[in-house]
Order: structure tokens, then C-alpha cells, then sequence
């Protein structure tokens, strides 16, 4: 072989090498570029978002007409919580790559602590996220993602965190129904109402009924619906105002423990049952719930025998249960004197 054609053949060689190894090279980097591209700008094209736990427990939230988000395909969801995820999705960013010394100890807890996003624009899946646990200084989650077209996780983890936000990011992802529903018991407007009725129970002369027979224009009367003379009709427009927006303070919807199990089987101290002119009727059952141990009255200097802040209530046809606040409900609770004409501005 002749010295022209070795130089030539060792040209050969070397550029298709030089070139194998930028291929390679290249390839390596789109790929690492890629398992640590956790973000997703467009965030008002995602209509779905799937959560999925170690213990089995999903989540499905999906966006309906107007915005609206549902949870399982059932319940209306609390928009605030939907907008953290979704500002989650598009501000989140890669506070390091893990090194080879952590990259097992990510790997084990998303194996046994993780959960798995998914993402969804339309019917494509977009963005799959693996979370972990939280770092030991708490600012930062344990993360891989996974190719969307595959499922298959990238090898590389990283350390993930919220610009300017100290804390982790694991907790906002979660299955629980009762967290994720809308608090929302009614939203209304006053002339929406047709009627209000209140049941105290044992107590008939305390209870009563309201007609909304036209603009300004009611019928007070007891459960008998025998008419009750003297009724304040700015009271009565100041009541029904109460009636408008109701929501609970937490779900506990499928809870049980022997206080919730002993309550949905006794006498509601009060019921309120308030019907739309759309045909929508909203009955709350109320009970009273047991105070803390040490609760104590701040005026006699008495143990209390029932919270004084806070009350169940069943509703929605009997099939929701939650805790809500006297502060809210409270107002609803009254008696007929309210409405009898005393020259005394209500409050």
C-alpha cells in the first residue's frame, strides 16, 4: 500500500470517527436537554391532569366549558388548587442535576413515596412527571421525567424547585376527593330564591317558612304555613342575602369514627332547606359537634358541652358531610322573633 492511499484511508477514519463521536455527543446532549425539560409554557391548552399514588389512590381532573374543573368526572373542584398546579407546570425549574451519589437515593423514593403526573392537552400527553420525596433542607423535590410517547422514565434525576417559593412541590399533587371538591354548599342571588324554610327541631314555635311572592313582596308563616302578621320585610331581605353564599370549611364525606358515625345517626339541631325558582333545592341537616377537651366558656368560666365555632352538617341529599363555621351558618339559625317588627335594626 502506498504512502497517498494510507494518508487517505487514515483521513477516511478519522472524519468518520470525529464524526461518530459529535453524533454521540450530540445525541447525549438532546437527550439530558430533554429529561430535565420539566416545564410546560401553554399552560391554558392543559385540559387534563392525571394523579396517581403508591397506595393505589387516583385522581383525574379535567377541564370542562368555562374553565370549570372537575374531579373524577363527579364534583366541581376549587379553582385555587387546579391554578397551583397549573402555575406548578409552568414555573417550575431544575435547581441541579443529581450526581451519581443521589441519583439511588431519588430513584428509591420515587419507587416507594412517588407519585406520577400527567399532563394533557386535548388527547395528547405532554408532560409525565415521577415525584419523589423532599430534599433534607426542604426546598426542593426529588423529580425524573418520562417521554410522554412511551412512558419510559429518563435515566438522568434532578433536584426541582419554584423560583423564589421555599418549600417543595410533592404536597400540591394529591388524590383525596373531600380536598379537591368545590366548598361551595350554594351560590345564589336573592331574587334567584323562592323559598327558605327552617326546622328546629322540638322547637315548632320557633321554626318558620318565607315566600318570595315578588320584588319586595313575602309571606312569613310557620310550618303550618298559617301566616305570621307583623313581619319586618327588610329583615326578611337581609336574611335571605345570608342565604346566597354558603360553603363548608373541610369535607369529611366517607370519614368514620365513632363521634361522625354517632352524629349521622341523630336528631340535626336545626334544618334548612332553601329552594330556587330553577327548581334546585338545598336541604342542611345541622348537628352539633363535641368541643375540645378543654374548651371552656369565656364569660361563666363553664366547660362547654358543644363547639362553639364550629357544627356538621349533612347535605347535598344526604350524600355530603362537612364541618362548617358557626361565623357562616350561624346567621341562618334564627328564629321567628327575628322577623317580628320591633323597631330595632337587625344584625
Amino acid at each position: 500500500m502506498n504512502k497517498k492511499l494510507f494518508t487517505y484511508i487514515f483521513v477516511l477514519i478519522l472524519v468518520g470517527l470525529t464524526a461518530f463521536i459529535f453524533i454521540k455527543k450530540s445525541k447525549k446532549t438532546t437527550l439530558e436537554s430533554e429529561s430535565g425539560d420539566f416545564k410546560y409554557n401553554d399552560t391554558a391548552a392543559i385540559t387534563k391532569i392525571f394523579i396517581a399514588e403508591k397506595n393505589g389512590a387516583t385522581a383525574t381532573l379535567e377541564r370542562k366549558d368555562k374553565g370549570n374543573w372537575t374531579i373524577n368526572g363527579q364534583f366541581a373542584v376549587r379553582k385555587n388548587n387546579v391554578n397551583l398546579l397549573l402555575y406548578t407546570l409552568k414555573q417550575i425549574a431544575v435547581k441541579f442535576p443529581a450526581g451519581e451519589k443521589l441519583q439511588p437515593t431519588i430513584i428509591q423514593s420515587i419507587a416507594t413515596v412517588g407519585k406520577k403526573i400527567e399532563f394533557y392537552s386535548g388527547n395528547e400527553r405532554v408532560k409525565v412527571w415521577y415525584l419523589g420525596a423532599t430534599t433534607p433542607d426542604y426546598t426542593g423535590t426529588y423529580m425524573v421525567l418520562a417521554d410522554p410517547d412511551t412512558d419510559e422514565k429518563y435515566e438522568q434525576t434532578y433536584v426541582t424547585y419554584i423560583p423564589g417559593f421555599e418549600g417543595f412541590l410533592n404536597s400540591r399533587f394529591f388524590t383525596n376527593v373531600n380536598e379537591w371538591k368545590d366548598p361551595a354548599v350554594l351560590r345564589t342571588t336573592p331574587p334567584e330564591i323562592k323559598s327558605v324554610t327552617v326546622e328546629h327541631t322540638g322547637l315548632p314555635d320557633s321554626s318558620f317558612n318565607i315566600n318570595v311572592l315578588g320584588a319586595n313582596k313575602f309571606a312569613l308563616t310557620d310550618l303550618n304555613n298559617k301566616t305570621l302578621p307583623n313581619a319586618d320585610t327588610f329583615a326578611i331581605k337581609q336574611y335571605l342575602s345570608y342565604c346566597t353564599f354558603l360553603e363548608v370549611d373541610d369535607y369529611l364525606t366517607g370519614q368514620s369514627d365513632r363521634e361522625i358515625d354517632s352524629v349521622k345517626k341523630s336528631m340535626p339541631f336545626t334544618t334548612i332547606t332553601i329552594k330556587l325558582k330553577n327548581g334546585t333545592e338545598q336541604k342542611m341537616k345541622l348537628f352539633s359537634k363535641t368541643p375540645p377537651p378543654d374548651a371552656v366558656d369565656a364569660t361563666l368560666g363553664v366547660k362547654l358541652l358543644k363547639d362553639a365555632n364550629h357544627a356538621y352538617m349533612l347535605f347535598n341529599k344526604d350524600q355530603d358531610f362537612a364541618l362548617v363555621q358557626y361565623l357562616m351558618f350561624g346567621k341562618l339559625i334564627q328564629s321567628r322573633q327575628y322577623f317580628l317588627k320591633t323597631g330595632f335594626v337587625k344584625k
